[in-house]
């Protein structure tokens, strides 16, 4: 215990009073957000399929953060020249309430359209959310203390994924969409607490913008860049047919014999 505490006496001085209050407030709203990034990420289709999504339907949902992902390189320029806050914390507010309407209304149009428009504000808040790391912390301590909140949040996430899991198969969607919702609000309204600097440091701003073909080409001579540039379209085909076969997984489970005939039995002819 006296070690610990003299790892985090230690660790503060290290950082500065800014970057320490930073840390806190992110490790705390990155904690509440863990509730709501299992039941949106890990849930979310599958509740929709629960509630008779088609595979258009499906589909859209697993290719909606690509679609949102889409415009950030336009808000990406606007971003770099204005505080980057707002940017941040209005489209997450907006979009983690909205998660709250497939609770009321749970038809599979509903689930498609929060999840458009969910990912269509992650889109701005994408550039947002890297322009203001730059201004929290220190690039001496930016990965370490980036890395320490995610893997605690990764942590919390093992049991809750359980938790949640459990609930939606007692008491259906409702429940975890409301709560994911209100943990989601909760956590973009503690965020907002983070004391950010107005300027990004002098070296990006003196930077130099570097054009497409530029671009392509450092993503051709740098290897790790290059496989990264890969990965990422294999993620987002792996997320799409991992869903898929969620589908065909429920459709196998619900259209089977032994199902039917279990649905069939009255609960007096179950009991005796």
């Amino acid at each position: 215990m006296n070690a610990f505490h003299h790892f985090i006496s230690s660790m503060r001085l290290r950082l500065g009073p800014r970057a320490w209050h930073n840390f806190c407030i992110d490790a705390g709203a990155s904690a509440l957000f863990s509730f709501f990034n299992v039941v949106y990420n890990q849930f979310y289709i599958p509740m929709a399929i629960q509630e008779g999504a088609s595979n258009i339907q499906v589909g859209l949902l697993s290719a909606s953060p690509a679609i949102g992902l889409l415009f950030s390189p336009v808000w990406a320029g606007w971003i770099e020249r204005s505080n980057p806050k707002p940017f941040m914390i209005i489209p997450n507010l907006i979009g983690r309430a909205l998660v709250i309407l497939p609770a009321f209304f749970g038809v599979p149009v509903i689930y498609v359209i929060v999840a458009l428009l969910f990912q269509l504000l992650m889109g701005v808040q994408a550039p947002a959310y890297a322009s203001l790391i730059i201004r929290m912390y220190p690039p001496q301590h930016r990965g370490k203390l980036m890395g320490n909140v995610r893997v605690a949040m990764g942590i919390l996430m093992i049991p809750i994924a359980f938790l949640i899991g459990s609930w939606t198969d007692a008491a259906g969607p409702t429940g975890p969409l409301l709560f994911a919702s209100v943990t989601g609000v909760l956590s973009i309204l503690v965020f907002t607490r983070i004391k950010a600097k107005k300027e990004a440091p002098s070296k990006m701003l003196a930077a130099k913008r570097s054009s497409l073909r530029e671009q392509l080409q450092l993503i051709k001579q740098n290897r790790e860049m290059a496989m990264f540039s890969w990965l990422v379209p294999l993620r987002a085909l792996a997320i799409f047919l991992r869903s898929r076969s969620i589908k065909l997984f429920r459709l196998i489970i619900w259209s089977s014999p032994i199902r039917k005939s279990v649905m069939r039995e009255s609960p007096i002819s179950l009991v005796s």
